[in-house]
C-alpha cells in the first residue's frame, strides 16, 4: 500500500447532460480542456513520476495536458477504463444506473462485480510503479477505488479535482483522502 493521486478527466458534453458515457469515447469539451490546464498547475512540485491513465480519449487527453508540465512516464492501463454499459451508454442516469451500482445485473452491460475486480487490477498495476503515481481515469473507476480502499462514497468526484490518498499507518488504520489545492 502506497500513496497516490487521482484525477477524474475533464468535462465532456455528456457530463453536462448527465448521460452515462461508459466506454463510449466522448472527448473533452472546451471547459474540460480548460479544467485540465488549470488543474495541472496544482500538480507541479508534488514529486509525481508516473501518470497512469485510461485509454479513453477524455482521460488520455487530460493526462497529456498534465504531462505538458509534469514530464512524467506515461502508462496506459486498460483496466482503468470506465464501466461498459452496453445499450445503456448515452442514456440518462435514471433508476437503472443506481440499480446497477447496487449490484443488479443489466443485460448487455459489464457486471458490477466484474467492474470492481477489473478496477482493482488497474489500481494494483498503477501502484506497482515506483511513484508517486497520478491516476487519470473516470468517475465510476474512482467509485470502485473508494470501495477497494475502504473510503466512503462522497457522491462522486468532480471533473479535474485532484485528490491525494494516503495509506493507513497501521493495520487498524484507514486510508485518508485529501483534496489537492489548485492554487
Amino acid at each position: 500500500m502506497k500513496s497516490f493521486y487521482y484525477v477524474r478527466h475533464g468535462q465532456t458534453d455528456w457530463n453536462l447532460e448527465n448521460r452515462a458515457m461508459g466506454r463510449t469515447d466522448i472527448p473533452l469539451n472546451a471547459t474540460g480542456i480548460q479544467q485540465a490546464i488549470e488543474a495541472r498547475n496544482g500538480l507541479i512540485g508534488l514529486g509525481i513520476t508516473d501518470i497512469c491513465y485510461s485509454p479513453l480519449s477524455r482521460a488520455k487527453t487530460t493526462a497529456e495536458i498534465f504531462n505538458e508540465v509534469l514530464f512524467c512516464k506515461m502508462h496506459e492501463i486498460e483496466e482503468l477504463q470506465e464501466f461498459h454499459l452496453g445499450p445503456y451508454e448515452g442514456k440518462s442516469k435514471d433508476s437503472w444506473f443506481e440499480e446497477w451500482r447496487a449490484g443488479a445485473r443489466i443485460e448487455g452491460a459489464e457486471s458490477h462485480a466484474g467492474f470492481l475486480s477489473r478496477c482493482l487490477r488497474g489500481l494494483n498495476k498503477a501502484l506497482s510503479l515506483p511513484g508517486p503515481v497520478l491516476i487519470v481515469s473516470h468517475g465510476g473507476v474512482y467509485w470502485a477505488v473508494e470501495r477497494a480502499i475502504g473510503l466512503p462514497d462522497e457522491g462522486g468526484l468532480p471533473n479535474c479535482a485532484p485528490v491525494y490518498h494516503k495509506p493507513p499507518v497501521s493495520s487498524e488504520g484507514k486510508w485518508v483522502r485529501v483534496p489537492v489545492s489548485l492554487h
